[in-house]
């Protein structure tokens, strides 16, 4: 059996919840924490909306604290990610701590060989991983052959990346160790598994939206502009989608997007209405966008979604 624990600091609003008789998903209970694990030394590494976890932690880093940690930050493209004025305030507050953006379509996907290149300490280290399974998965591997003890490794996985049952394996990663052994890491997936990893992202993404707003001073519009009924511009609504990170839930070819966590926009081919009330109110696992983004912002990006998906 495999247990897979909920993110971080929140309360406990899930019940144990059994699947199959494959893996238990429990929490949250807070126990993926740098105050949980005994190292000073540490390595935090977060996939896209696995930033979460890690945005609590590094608020609360303060003069009690002696830790070092390096924070490496994996996403898709540059614009996706976010608060990063909100993280390098902090690493100006606390000079223990450093970021380094890793954007997979400049830099490819991140590597224990990078790391090891850039920092001499894995082997000393408490490395804390949160992202999608398949990156939690590579990077355990990784980080095994090139001699990190597992009891160091702590990872919170926005999905289950690990279940068993009878389906077939493919490789998820080759990695090949200094004598020359090459290590194949297994990957297995049902389509039952597939649909329990997004509505548990689902949920996981929502958790850390709450958390975000009650816990991050709330951001201001930039302009104070007044309520419009005018027809949004598309042109000012790519650049609104970018920015308030629609492109991590959302696929939407014309924008380069592929998230997976809300609605594939090219599929459902909303009209403007019906994406301005949305991201004015919100919908399931999206938090309403009303008195974050202003009205003309809202219209701009209701009218770039509805053009581009046309």
């Amino acid at each position: 059996m495999i247990t897979v624990k909920a993110v971080g600091d929140y309360t406990r609003a899930l019940r144990t919840l059994e699947v199959g008789a494959d893996a238990v998903v429990e929490g949250p209970y807070g126990s993926f924490s740098h105050q949980n694990v005994p190292r000073a030394r540490q390595l935090w590494i977060a996939g896209g909306i696995g930033v979460t976890p890690f945005l609590s932690m590094a608020r609360g880093l303060g003069d009690h604290d002696s830790l070092d940690v390096d924070f490496y930050y994996c996403v898709e493209r540059p614009e996706e990610a976010h608060f990063l004025d909100e993280l390098h305030a902090i690493a100006e507050r606390y000079r223990g701590f450093r970021i380094v953006v890793v954007p997979r379509d400049r830099d490819g996907f991140l590597s224990v060989e990078r790391l090891a290149a850039e920092h001499d300490y894995l082997e000393h280290a408490d490395v804390m991983i949160c992202g999608p399974p398949g990156m939690i998965e590579s990077l355990r591997a990784q980080l095994v052959a090139a001699g990190v003890p597992q009891a160091q490794i702590h990872a919170e996985e926005f999905g289950f990346a690990k279940l068993g049952g009878g389906t077939e394996t493919t490789p998820a990663a080759r990695i090949t160790r200094a004598s020359g052994e090459t290590a194949i890491i297994p990957r297995r997936r049902s389509g039952a598994h597939v649909l329990m990893s997004l509505l548990f992202a689902a949920v996981v993404f929502a958790a850390g939206i709450i958390v975000g707003r009650h816990t991050a001073p709330q951001p201001q519009p930039a302009t104070a502009e007044p309520a419009t009924t005018a027809p949004g511009s598309a042109a000012a609504g790519k650049a609104v989608f970018a920015s308030a990170g629609c492109g991590a839930c959302h696929t939407l070819e014309a924008a380069g997007a592929s998230g997976n966590v809300g609605p594939n926009l090219d599929q459902v081919k909303p009209d403007a209405a019906h994406v301005g009330e949305v991201v004015t109110n919100g919908r399931g696992a999206m938090p309403p966008y009303k008195g974050r983004l202003t009205d003309k912002q809202i219209s701009d990006v209701a009218a770039y979604v509805a053009q581009a998906t046309a």
